[in-house]
């Protein structure tokens, strides 16, 4: 799964993406919830949330908000007839551990909550990298977020996503999310 950096404009009136660079969610050493678990005094024990204006401010040191940045990653990204974006809208995590500090960390299971800012079907199919190449030019983005979901992922203790790097992970929409979501 990739994660992306896109910039926010406003072209003749209308909302427009752009990727700018992919980023790392995970890893102990530059991955952004690492920074934002210590940035929330790194609790253990506990949950932590992390809305995306805060991702965005932690992402760019301070220098831009969610009016001209927005991180996200592409869903279906294997799947070569579509292409979309989904936003980071928060993140949520539960770190169990031994001690307040990265090697002291079991595990992290995390939810975030994502929705679609950008989808369109392909008439040529399209890899990965062509997928985020045909993102660097604007691409209109849909009004608010759609069809809002949320996705369940872990980290391992060293901060990198479960077993030989691979995220296992599935979207839960509507219906299936409303019956789930009695359960926590």
């Amino acid at each position: 799964m990739a994660f992306l950096e896109f910039e926010r404009s406003a072209e003749n009136n209308v909302r427009c993406i752009r990727a700018i660079e992919k980023f790392s969610l995970a890893g102990a050493r530059n991955g952004l919830l690492t920074r934002a678990w210590e940035q929330k005094g790194k609790p253990v024990g506990e949950g932590w949330h992390v809305p995306r204006e805060e991702l965005v401010q932690l992402y760019s040191d301070g220098n831009h908000d969610i009016s001209n940045r927005l991180l996200g990653s592409l869903w279906n990204s294997k799947t070569n007839n579509g292409i979309g974006v989904v936003e980071l809208l928060d993140v949520y995590g539960y770190t169990f551990g031994s001690d307040e500090n990265v090697e002291g960390v079991g595990w992290t299971p995390l939810m975030l909550r994502v929705g679609e800012v950008f989808g369109r079907s392909l008439e040529e199919p399209m890899n990965e990298s062509q997928k985020i190449e045909f993102l660097s030019s604007p691409q209109k983005e849909l009004p608010d977020p759609q069809h809002e979901s949320i996705e369940f992922l872990y980290l391992q203790g060293n901060w990198n996503w479960g077993p030989t790097g691979n995220v296992n992970a599935a979207f839960i929409y509507d219906g299936a999310r409303k019956y789930f979501k009695q359960f926590f």
